[in-house]
Formats: structure tokens, sequence, C-alpha cells
């Protein structure tokens, strides 16, 4: 109460802001159709790092995704597992379809999954 016998209540808002979209994933060097490619151990990690932060943005936890070796096997397991991981997040631009031992990688697939990726608002 002030010296005139006024009194009033202080309000209280909570404000929370709104986070920064990541920025999309590139992948270190262009994987095109007809041609070779190689994904080293450390683009991998750093997709699936960067799944993470989306997961993050999109107000969900960390997945512990396998981390890829160098000289390592490549597992579709890993593969399978970023796939199914991103399409959690409903991303605009559709995953490519899941893979087994033995199945090709392409680079449309490899693609896919960045485009995919890169499409989560």
């Amino acid at each position: 109460m002030d010296t005139a016998g006024q009194s009033s209540t202080i309000g209280t808002s909570a404000v929370r802001t709104k986070k920064a979209r990541p920025a999309n994933f590139e992948w270190d060097t262009a994987k095109n159709a007809g041609s070779d490619f190689n994904i080293t151990a450390a683009e991998w990690n750093r997709l699936t790092s960067k799944v993470n932060e989306f997961r993050l943005y999109k107000g969900i936890s960390n997945y512990t995704f396998t981390r890829a070796v160098q000289g390592a096997d490549f597992k579709a397991t890993y593969y399978n597992d970023v796939i199914s991981i991103i399409n959690t997040m409903s991303p605009t631009t559709a995953i490519p379809s899941s893979k087994i031992a033995g199945d090709s990688i392409l680079a449309s697939d490899i693609n896919r999954i960045r485009n995919s990726v890169n499409s989560i608002s």
C-alpha cells in the first residue's frame, strides 16, 4: 500500500523463447548417382549428432546412436536407426526405405537422408 492508501498486485508471466532451428546438414563430399562414394565414420557420426540437434530443437531427448568407427564394418542397423529416428520428427521429405545386411545403399538413399533431416521444421 502506498501513502495514498492504494495498493496493486504485480503479476508475473513466464516467457519461453523458441529454440533456433539447427542449420541444415551437408555431406562433406557430394554423393552422386552413378558414382562411387564413401562416407567416413566422422561424417556419419556428424550426421547422427545433427539428428540429435533436431531432436533437442523439437523438445525430444538425445538418442544414443551406435558410433561408426573407421575401419570397422558399417551395419544396416546404423542406417536403420538414423532413418527411424528422423521419421519420428515428421520430416516433410520422406525417409528412404530400411536396409538389411548385404543391401546396397545408393547415393539417392544417402541424399534422401540428408534431405529428410533438412526438411524438419
